[in-house]
């Protein structure tokens, strides 16, 4: 395992969670972008800030919070307000003149140069939302600016977006990968994009079922961290009430390589149904609840599920209350190695399933429904769901489709950009749009 404290930006504290804050990973935001080249500034600039007008970025001057001469951003012709955060903003924005501005505000950080532009950063981490009366009183404070010019002059990223940037500079994919680096400045992206990985931020590029590492001959179980019994490896009582298990090299050493594909391989799912819910979000009136229970591997065998990755919300539609829920499922029989070497055609090949329940206003659906929902799609169709059904015990009307998760694998999204002259993140979009969101519109007959 790789020591967090040898990345750039990561360094002794406390705790982790006096490390993992916003100013940090604010700071190695503007950090980054010092160290860059002023072509390479342009570029991750312009990319990061395409939907607003180009300008001077390679003489770029760069401040924290409060350190900035107060007449730079008061004097700058051409002022935007910026939010990076782990998802769009969702609360309903208020008008400048509703928001009293007594008591100050005191931004992230500044990108600015004096006399041409002044970007104004607020970065949050997690789920800290964007807070609107927070952005509105930098407006005023610092911009002096009316209502009408904050819904022009403000600009919504992701973390995500921000990865997506960095791509373009070191990805391992040549298409996605459109500025060449130095060494010094791939080195400082890849220590950023590590350190947001340190706070859970990743982008979705496929899932690398090509590169499955073979289990051990031992079982695995995760009730929160993993624990080992190799069957050949004596096992002794542990002081701390865990039992803890011994193993020759050979056998950690397919263990660790099996268990990081995994953890890697979760994390990757939980991702692509975050990127799913989103989309859907944006075309629907629906809104997620966060992702619902985990995968863990098998105490008494090799295989990999046990219980699904699932998102689920209610959205309602042409008068009719629906709850649409997204649903993991690899087999009960999955194992690594049957996972490693699926064909598409065959019967236990993982899927996304796809569920729209119709139900009545009195009928609640919740994470327990929910988890009733898959034990019984699971149990009659297993990942052959397609068409519709009544659960005549909820009375609710079910409607769904399975969708191959290899559809989604990184050969496949690779694949897709090649032949259509296109990057990973447009590859993606589009296998969604064709797999999910079109399918799912035909179904609730929109």
């Amino acid at each position: 395992m790789t020591d967090q404290h040898l990345n750039l930006f990561y360094s002794y504290n406390l705790s982790e969670n006096a490390e993992l804050i916003e100013d940090n990973l604010t700071r190695a935001f503007i950090q980054t972008l010092r160290i860059l080249s002023g072509e390479n500034r342009k570029n991750f600039l312009k990319e990061l800030f395409s939907k607003l007008p180009e300008y001077d970025y390679p003489n770029a001057g760069f401040a924290l919070q409060g350190n900035i001469e107060t007449n730079i951003p008061k004097n700058c012709p051409n002022k935007y307000l910026v939010t990076i955060a782990t998802n769009p903003p969702e609360e309903k924005k208020k008008g400048a003149k509703d928001i009293n501005a007594e008591g100050g505000s005191s931004p992230d950080a500044w990108i600015y140069k004096e006399q041409d532009y002044c970007f104004l950063i607020e970065c949050k981490r997690g789920g800290n939302p964007v807070i609107e009366e927070q952005i509105i009183k930098h407006a005023k404070n610092y911009f002096g600016l009316t209502d009408e010019e904050i819904e022009k002059r403000r600009l919504d990223l992701t973390w995500g977006e921000v990865l997506w940037v960095i791509e373009k500079f070191i990805s391992d994919f040549p298409r996605e990968r459109i500025y060449s680096t130095n060494e010094q400045e791939r080195y400082v992206l890849e220590n950023f994009r590590d350190f947001l990985g340190f706070y859970g931020y990743r982008i979705f590029k496929g899932f690398d079922f090509e590169n499955i590492s073979d289990a051990p001959d031992c079982y695995i179980y995760i009730p929160g961290f993993a624990g080992i019994k190799p069957k050949e490896v004596k096992m002794e009582a542990g002081n701390n009430k865990r039992d803890q298990y011994f193993m020759p090299p050979n056998i950690l050493e397919k263990y660790n390589a099996c268990y990081k594909w995994l953890d890697e391989f979760y994390k990757d799912l939980s991702e692509l149904l975050n990127i799913i819910s989103n989309r859907l979000k944006s075309e629907l009136p629906f809104e997620p609840d966060k992702n619902q229970s985990f995968y863990s591997y098998s105490p008494t065998s090799k295989k990999v599920l046990h219980n699904p990755i699932f998102k689920w919300g209610n959205c309602e539609l042409k008068g009719q209350n629906y709850t649409l829920v997204i649903i993991t499922i690899l087999g009960w029989e999955t194992t690594l190695h049957t996972l490693k070497n699926l064909k598409v055609s065959e019967s236990n090949e993982p899927v996304i399933v796809i569920v729209a329940v119709r139900h009545p206003q009195e009928i609640k659906i919740n994470g327990q429904n929910v988890w009733g929902l898959f034990q019984n799609i699971n149990k009659r169709y297993g990942n052959k769901f397609d068409g519709s059904t009544e659960l005549e015990e909820k009375k609710l009307d079910l409607w769904g489709f399975a969708v191959p998760l290899y559809a989604f694998s990184r050969q496949k999204l690779e694949e897709r950009a090649k032949k259509e002259t296109i990057g990973l993140e447009q590859a993606l979009n589009k296998t969604i749009e064709e797999l999910i969101v079109n399918p799912l519109n035909k179904l609730l007959g929109l």
